[in-house]
């Protein structure tokens, strides 16, 4: 039997009658051979008919299919596929796609061919092979780049499960192949796969929450050992009780992020559910080390951010982007300081916070300093020069004096993050001959509310027995106003110069005498 199509128009359409794709004149051929070993073929030639207020299509659609089948016991049946198409619209998939990956809509057409083959042994055994090669005409893209589809798979209806031999995917640079299989297919679905996926770096940036892709940076992206578990349907029974399980190794060559530097480090990325988990496998940043990285907990709204107890940094090195961007809140002396050298470590207590809600975090942790130097920021500067009056540095008052340099010994900064402030205790600092110890709390809009006090150098206090008494004593200013705009108070430091040169023996050293008395030594 032959039947001949001229002249045939085809319409497809969405669930409300509009027309998605319209092929016509239609023109073809189908023949049938019936018996022991019948045949079907189908040759059929579809020009893409231009719907209204559209641009004239140049589109066309090619099939060959080929099916063939034999009355024996098993009644296997065999088809094949041969499709050739030209700015193929994809209108039709949009309503089936859209809920799944809204992302990539509106498609556009596209050119290509598609060659496949279904195999059926039976009721219960059905295999499917498919090849594809089609050309990218997506707006911005010049070069036109292949996107390739290749499926091996294997139906069992007695095993209700799928045997997936490969399953291959290529857009661009971007690249999935995997092997793996699907049961309880009649049921939750659930997927056993692993493979390799491949992708540059703006394909990885792409699987980074927003909020945080901006200030992370790849060069050279590795990603490998791909592993999917989990169902893909949830038990209608228990709705909220779905997590599947995606995780994938990634490598660089190049990385920073938030002021830090990594060459040749390797993570691993897991999904569970709508959780995303970061396992450094090996991570140097800056000449040292993260030891963990926080979690994230895409479903919430902002994103929350969950970071475990233990080392997270370990002796990584100071810059003056870390000084700039990461130390002012827990050290604000720091902030701006440059040419910094030495090292510092970072531990963190369990804690969790929204991004954009930094105001409500709740943190905790300790900074430890390996014995660092930096050249003082413009607060620190301005500290020098407030306790300069005292007139101890070395040289005339209002000479030239030597460039300084701000000295930090070993010591643990406590740290801790409540009402949208960055609180510290104890942070311990040297400017040439003057020692200090910082107090107080900086906030996330930068203002500051910090105590520093200062002990008074041994070249003074070792001058004779009067001035003797002030080796315990220690000078203390307030500090508020904002990081770029500190205001320093004064009032504890008027003439103290000028009362010590002259008469050291007077109204001050009373007033320290009789404040020593009630509070007690302190500690330089």
């Amino acid at each position: 039997m032959t039947i001949r199509l001229i002249e045939s128009q085809l319409d497809l359409k969405d669930s409300t009658g509009n027309v998605l794709t319209r092929w016509a004149p239609v023109t073809g051929t189908y023949h049938s051979v019936p018996g022991m070993n019948s045949q079907q073929t189908l040759i059929l030639a579809a020009p893409i008919q231009t719907l209204e207020n559209e641009v004239e299509s140049t589109g066309r659609l090619q099939v060959n299919a080929n099916w063939s089948g034999a009355a024996t016991p098993t009644n296997a049946e065999t088809l094949t596929l041969d499709i050739d198409c030209v700015q193929q619209p994809l209108a039709a998939l949009e309503p089936l796609l859209e809920a799944y990956f809204p992302t990539l809509f509106p498609l556009e057409p596209v050119t290509g061919k598609l060659i496949g083959a279904v195999d059926r042994v039976g009721q219960e055994e059905l295999m499917i092979k498919l090849a594809t090669q089609f050309v990218d005409h997506r707006s911005g893209v010049t070069s036109q780049p292949p996107i390739a589809i290749d499926i091996d798979a294997a139906y069992s209806q007695d095993g209700d499960r799928i045997d997936v031999r490969r399953l291959y995917a290529q857009l661009d640079e971007t690249s999935l192949d995997v092997q793996g299989e699907v049961t309880d297919v009649s049921g939750k679905q659930i997927v056993d796969a692993r493979g390799q996926f491949q992708s540059p770096a703006e394909g990885l940036a792409k699987l980074l929450p927003v909020e945080i892709r901006d200030n992370i940076k790849f060069k050279d992206v590795e990603i490998s050992d791909l592993s999917m578990k989990g169902p893909l349907r949830p038990d209608p029974d228990k709705p909220f009780d779905f997590v599947f399980e995606l995780s994938t190794n990634v490598s660089w060559k190049e990385a920073t992020a938030y002021g830090l530097k990594s060459n040749d480090g390797k993570v691993k990325l897991s999904m569970l559910g709508q959780r995303l988990e970061m396992t450094p496998i090996n991570l140097p940043v800056s000449g040292g080390h993260i030891r963990h990285l926080p979690s994230f907990d895409l479903q919430s709204k902002p994103m929350t951010v969950s970071v475990k107890k233990g080392l997270m940094l370990d002796r990584v090195a100071l810059t003056d982007e870390i000084c700039r961007d990461w130390l002012r809140y827990v050290s604000p002396v720091l902030s701006n300081a440059t040419s910094p050298s030495g090292t510092f470590s970072l531990t963190t207590e369990a804690g969790a916070f929204q991004l954009n809600k930094m105001g409500e975090a709740k943190l905790a942790g300790t900074l430890q300093i390996h014995k660092a130097q930096v050249r003082p920021g413009p607060m620190a500067k301005q500290i020098v020069d407030t306790v300069s009056a005292v007139r101890i540095l070395k040289g005339k008052a209002g000479g030239q004096r030597e460039i300084l340099l701000m000295t930090l010994r070993d010591q643990s900064v406590q740290y801790q993050v409540v009402d949208g402030r960055v609180y510290h205790a104890g942070f311990q600092f040297e400017i040439g001959n003057f020692a200090f110890a910082s107090n107080g709390s900086v906030g996330f809009d930068d203002t500051l509310d910090i105590v520093v006090s200062m002990a008074f150098p041994d070249e003074l206090v070792n001058r004779g027995p009067i001035l003797g008494v002030l080796k315990n004593e220690t000078l203390d200013f307030r500090i508020t106003g904002t990081i770029n705009k500190p205001v320093i108070d004064r009032s504890s430091l008027k003439d103290i110069g000028k009362r010590i040169g002259i008469n050291a023996a007077g109204g001050l050293l009373e007033q320290l005498l009789e404040r020593r008395q009630k509070k007690g030594k302190r500690d330089r």
